[in-house]
């Protein structure tokens, strides 16, 4: 029986959180060939030198097979090459974490708290009790609280859902610092209601030809 103080190998963790792809770090990336994230990479072990998108370097370093690549021969020691694997599994776990919580994403809720409910459904009569109260038609005390409260809870939720976009898509936290940033939540606060965003054609080809001519 294996006694409980055997040493195991270190478990290196992601650098950031959303980081699946951790093996790129023990690889020199050189320059980019072909699209769909494919590069010529070095082996930072072995100094082998190759073509192709990350399942290659994964398939070197952890010797997978079916990849066209030659397996690193500084990881041929199992207890070596566990190291490596450890990194993809947290990153594989830390994926699926991410997927789950994005699928658990309810849809933009419509819940309102019961006073604003209640305020919602006030009759034509006290509409104009109030206003025979309140000739100049200033805003009441109560309706001002309900308002507040409203728009406190749009921003909580707009915050939640930025925050969570954040860490499921590995964004780093100092993007919120950038000036692009807040052009951007600017802009998005001036555009008509129902922005919903470039898609993915559009910010890989038009968006950024359009951004490379400014350079």
């Amino acid at each position: 029986m294996a006694s409980s103080n055997q040493a195991t190998p270190s478990i290196p963790k992601p650098n950031k959180r959303g980081d699946y792809y951790p093996l790129w770090r023990h690889v020199q990336k050189i320059s980019r060939c072909g699209g769909g994230g494919s590069w010529e990479w070095r082996c930072n072990l072995c100094h082998l030198l190759y073509k192709g998108s990350y399942p290659r370097v994964k398939a070197h370093l952890l010797h997978d097979a079916g990849k066209g690549v030659e397996h690193c021969s500084k990881t041929i020691d199992p207890v070596e090459r566990r190291k490596y694997q450890s990194e993809q599994d947290e990153a594989d776990r830390l994926k699926i974490r991410h997927e789950q919580l994005a699928q658990a994403t309810p849809q933009a809720p419509n819940i309102e708290p019961m006073i604003v409910q209640h305020a919602r459904k006030r009759t034509a009569n006290q509409l104009t009790q109030e206003s025979s109260k309140n000739p100049t038609g200033t805003p009441s005390v109560q309706e001002s609280r309900i308002a507040k409260l409203v728009n406190m809870q749009g921003r909580e939720e707009a915050e939640t859902r930025v925050a969570r976009a954040i860490y499921a898509c590995g964004i780093p936290f100092n993007v919120v610092r950038s000036p692009y940033w807040q052009d951007m939540v600017r802009a998005i606060n001036t555009t008509p209601k129902g922005f919903k965003g470039p898609d993915y054609e559009r910010i890989r080809t038009d968006l950024l030809k359009k951004e490379k001519a400014l350079l």
